[in-house]
């Protein structure tokens, strides 16, 4: 359909151009629309003759259809391994075009709303109940969560959840027709609440937060170019975040200080994170301004103090990170990436599971659990599970981690190794199931080899 929608739009710039011939405009103004046409034309069809003069020939030949879908680009994309050259630059324009002409950007993920709003397509299913765990599944997380936050206390650490909402929570309104389904099914973050809200655990609920500022205040809470939170409302969460760790330790900490706050027309920090992963070329500028301080400092007055505090979530997390925050007031803490990756690494370890989870866990003052809501269960999951199991029944924990670490060396080594990686990458996209799936299969493949010697 992208090619038919094309010609139909080159079809229509020549036929003004005729009308404008037969009112009496300039041949000039006419010719110049014709060659603009052309032109486009030409551009399209650049990626395919670079590619074949560059000794691409052995590449899979493009088909109408295919061509202009954007699928054979991403067919020369995947398998085009360590080449590169303008042929590989070139494909850029099919993404700069598509963007252009429909809002679309080349990421299964990100799909276009209204009013230059971009959303999360994961984050809407979830928002119509289409990712909905049982009920019974998330009492028992929150169960389990209760009795970590329990243990931790017992050791002077603290644990405080952050519930981050996405766009689509916030801002329902600029949804896509074609997903605004017009019945709701239930939500799983109405259940979160109802069950947060009879327990022991700490909360800042960002989702009802932040629903109330849309209504208070005029400063935009997403970007129209980004998934994430404006770098105004991360700012407000670590200020939150910050007062909630003071109160539950203790303790006075330095806080954030924002300097040169105001309305700017360009994108600051992840404000324009769509455009960088469509790789757009020539983006557009904010259809509104967008609110963020020029730089961020950190109080250091008199009986102020840091304190060790770690961050476990998902993306959500990564602006404590960036802001200076988690190396200033929470004495270098680290984000455990999906309780996963160990960000930023250490020289010794880049993940989780190569450290003694006991002593990491038990020699910090607080320990923040922040996720998104679009599909929190899941990636709360693995924390909560190990974390449960570490101080409810340590003797079976001991025995299966042990089972369990073996798993992840083997993984890690797959990782390390690009030529096998970058196969299974091409297997997951093709066989349409998770790298990390793939990657667990193969690694028990290898270490059922490797005891069979």
């Amino acid at each position: 359909m992208g090619i038919i929608r094309l010609f139909i739009l080159i079809f229509k710039y020549m036929e003004e151009s005729a009308e404008n011939t037969q009112t009496g405009k300039s041949k000039e103004a006419v010719i110049y629309k014709i060659a603009s046409a052309l032109l486009l034309l030409i551009l399209l069809s650049l990626p395919v003759c670079v590619l074949y003069y560059n000794g691409g020939a052995s590449f899979e030949k493009p088909g109408w259809k295919s061509y202009f879908d954007g699928s054979w680009q991403k067919k020369v994309a995947l398998n085009a391994g360590a080449e590169s050259g303008a042929a590989y630059k070139l494909l850029g324009i099919q993404k700069q075009l598509d963007f252009t002409l429909y809002r679309k950007i080349h990421a299964q993920h990100i799909v276009y709303g209204k009013n230059e709003q971009f959303y999360n397509l994961y984050e809407l299913k979830t928002y119509y109940g289409l990712r909905f765990p049982e009920y019974d599944s998330i009492a028992d997380q929150v169960y389990k969560l209760s009795v970590i936050c329990d243990s931790l206390d017992k050791k002077g650490v603290k644990l405080l959840f952050v519930m981050a909402p996405g766009k689509s929570l916030i801002y329902p309104e600029y949804m896509p027709e074609a997903l605004n389904n017009p019945v709701r099914s239930a939500n799983i973050i109405e259940v979160y609440q109802q069950l947060l809200k009879k327990s022991n655990i700490p909360v800042i609920d960002c989702i009802d937060w932040f629903g109330k500022m849309k209504k208070e205040n005029h400063q935009p809470l997403f970007p129209p170019y980004g998934l994430h939170w404006s770098y105004y409302a991360e700012c407000m969460v670590m200020d939150s975040t910050v007062k909630r760790i003071e109160k539950l330790t203790g303790k006075n900490l330095y806080n954030p200080i924002y300097y040169g706050v105001k309305p700017r027309p360009e994108t600051r920090s992840r404000d324009g994170e769509v455009l960088s992963v469509g790789e757009i070329l020539y983006p557009p500028a904010q259809p509104f301004l967008l609110t963020s301080p020029d730089s961020i400092g950190f109080s250091h007055n008199e009986g102020e103090e840091s304190v060790p505090v770690l961050g476990i979530g998902d993306s959500y997390y990564t602006n404590f990170l960036f802001t200076g925050l988690s190396a200033s007031v929470f004495s270098g803490g680290e984000h455990w990436y999906y309780f996963n990756s160990i960000r930023p690494s250490r020289t010794n370890a880049s993940e989780v599971w190569e450290l003694n989870l006991r002593e990491e866990l038990e020699s910090k003052r607080a320990i923040v659990l922040l996720f998104n809501h679009s599909d929190m269960y899941n990636n709360m999951k693995s924390f909560v599970n190990e974390v449960y199991l570490l101080y409810s029944d340590s003797a079976r924990y001991e025995k299966e981690v042990i089972t369990a670490n073996r798993i992840r060396a083997e993984v890690k080594l797959i990782r390390n190794d690009s030529k096998l990686l970058g196969e299974l990458i091409k297997s997951s996209v093709n066989q349409k199931l998770p790298l990390d799936t793939l990657l667990e299969r193969e690694a028990l493949k290898r270490l059922a080899e490797k005891n069979g010697k």
